[in-house]
């Protein structure tokens, strides 16, 4: 069974009113801003702004699994099937992540992250914690204003993104064969702070990518680390459609702190994940 890394593993143009449908906020009847070019710099800045300077850290990664058939009519909703729960300790040291599975369906493992089959989050926190793949000085990302939302009680601005086909991925654990690939969107922002509540994004992928659908959803919220606040993913959705499977991961990310060498712990005659 092939590993899938999750949202960096994991259509062509972007439908504005489908994404509006799916987006789960309130569309708000308003007239555009003045400036919207101003709205869009001050996100961009408040998304680059923690560039080398967050610090090391560990967190809680809560992970809930579904598979469902991607056999489904169209309009209708895929019936999703539990496949696990999972609890692991991520760690973000020096610029990298590192899994620690912990739990499996509430029971301590002895398993580690990299032998669980199906669909893994590798490298998600890294990718969306400072997108310069869409705010970066190279990235040649467009934008697009699109409208005023409410999103958790809050006016936000929604700009649409299309980055071109520049990031390279790796899908699969076990194939190192590296894809270049785009990725398009809506980003939600205080308009005022430029600070970033929520991102969708789908992936543009060349015809031989192992998938035929890889999408991914934050949402971003204050936690505090050594004393200090940063803007961090607390939640995270992601889809991929393998053939005649579609899997969903869904993720809470808790109990940010400072990171802490420490031993890892390992228990005894678990179920195999």
């Amino acid at each position: 069974m092939r590993i899938w890394l999750g949202f960096l593993a994991i259509v062509g143009a972007l439908c504005v009113q489908a994404m509006r449908a799916q987006s789960g906020v309130a569309a708000v009847a308003d007239a555009p801003p003045a400036n919207p070019q101003g709205i869009l710099a001050l996100i961009s800045g408040s998304a680059l702004r923690y560039e080398g300077e967050v610090p090391d850290f560990t967190c809680t990664e809560k992970i809930t699994r579904s598979e469902a058939s991607a056999k489904i009519p169209a309009g209708a909703q895929p019936h999703w099937k539990l496949r696990d729960r999972l609890e692991e300790v991520l760690s973000f040291v020096d610029g990298e992540e590192d899994h620690t599975l912990v739990f499996v369906n509430d029971k301590p493992t002895h398993y580690t992250h990299e032998s669980l089959d199906g669909m893994r989050s590798d490298g998600l926190l890294q990718f969306v914690m400072v997108p310069n793949w869409i705010f970066g000085p190279l990235s040649q990302t467009h934008f697009e204003w699109i409208r005023w939302d409410k999103l958790n009680g809050r006016r936000v601005a929604v700009f649409l993104f299309q980055t071109p086909r520049s990031i390279s991925t790796h899908p699969l654990a076990n194939d190192q064969q590296a894809f270049m690939v785009a990725y398009h969107g809506l980003i939600w922002a205080d308009p005022d702070s430029g600070e970033m509540t929520r991102l969708e994004a789908q992936m543009d992928a060349p015809k031989d990518f192992p998938f035929q659908q890889d999408d991914f959803e934050i949402d971003y919220g204050k936690v505090r680390i050594s004393g200090e606040e940063f803007l961090l993913p607390v939640k995270a959705t992601g889809e991929v459609r393998d053939g005649k499977l579609l899997a969903k991961n869904e993720i809470e990310f808790t109990d940010y702190r400072k990171y802490e060498a420490a031993v890892n712990i390992r228990f005894g005659d678990p179920d195999q994940p």
